[in-house]
């Protein structure tokens, strides 16, 4: 773990194969999210394939870091690697682990949360981690030697 956190760009690389295995080799269908009066179709596969492009960044970013040897603040990185962990798996567990034919409905799941509540959560935790990632590259960045 301490490999992983001193040299993030391992475990973002890492991830990004898996992400790209879920976008062409899982399912295709989509999810509708209702957030107020309005319904957002997005297709499972082009979201995994986000994910996918988005750890390939942060995995470029932190080699950037690594390449001109400025290195990211340890404890940021800890925490963008676990909100990007926490971020993800309720999101591949409700999409990938539901065994009912329409999934997506009316299915509850952890502390009785719908499927929508879940995902806008996820959502949530991951702009969160977005902007610890940004305020750990620029601290890296911008950091004496």
């Amino acid at each position: 773990m301490k490999k992983i956190i001193a040299k993030p760009h391992y475990f973002f690389f890492g991830c990004t194969p898996i992400f790209l295995s879920f976008a062409l080799l899982g399912e295709n269908s989509t999810i509708s999210i209702p957030i107020f009066a309005m319904q957002f179709m997005l297709s499972i596969s082009s979201l995994s394939l986000f994910w996918c492009f988005l750890f390939l960044l942060f995995g470029l970013d932190y080699l950037v870091l690594h390449w001109i040897e400025r290195p990211p603040k340890k404890g940021l990185s800890a925490i963008h690697i676990l909100l990007q962990i926490i971020a993800i798996i309720p999101f591949f567990v409700a999409i990938y682990f539901t065994q009912t034919e329409d999934k997506f409905a009316d299915h509850r799941f952890f502390l009785n949360l719908d499927f929508s509540s879940i995902l806008i959560l996820s959502f949530v935790v991951f702009l969160l981690s977005i902007f610890v990632h940004i305020l750990n590259f620029l601290a890296g960045l911008f950091a004496k030697k």
